[in-house]
């Protein structure tokens, strides 16, 4: 889906806000009709082996209970073995960001102050991470 989605995206081939809810969403469609029209339901064996386990619902703050408010339970050496990995996803985060700010200014008539939206950037990432959530990209 995702390799046939880009082309259709970067060759501008329909209306976006039309091809690509219908390109997500066929598939999915599809998946659902088979398996009901043949009598199975998504809680069947064979059915439930395709799909993911299912996921109890835990609170945001479950993040701190087991982290923060459980030091006893942090592998500091798994982490410490992260933070190459964190440097370089910092670098990159912060070129993106970047790239999309010099690439707005140039495609639009406006006038971008830069620093504030790399403050912007920055501050909605930490936010992010303090709440168990990845960093995002700028699209």
């Amino acid at each position: 889906i995702g390799v046939p989605l880009y082309f259709v995206k970067a060759y501008h081939v329909g209306n976006p806000a039309v091809v690509i809810p219908l390109m997500l969403f066929i598939p999915l469609a599809i998946f659902y009709v088979g398996v009901f029209a043949t009598g199975k339901d998504l809680e069947h064996d064979t059915v439930a082996e395709w799909m993911f386990p299912r996921m109890e619902n835990v609170e945001f703050w479950a993040v701190w209970e087991w982290s923060i408010g459980s030091p006893s339970k942090i592998n500091f050496q798994a982490w410490l073995k992260t933070l190459p990995l964190l440097a370089v996803m910092l670098v990159v985060v912060f070129l993106d960001c970047v790239l999309k700010v010099l690439g707005t200014e140039n495609k639009l008539p406006i006038k971008v102050d830069k620093n504030r939206e790399l403050q912007i950037f920055g501050m909605s990432n930490l936010l992010t991470a303090f709440s168990g959530s990845s960093v995002g990209y700028m699209q």
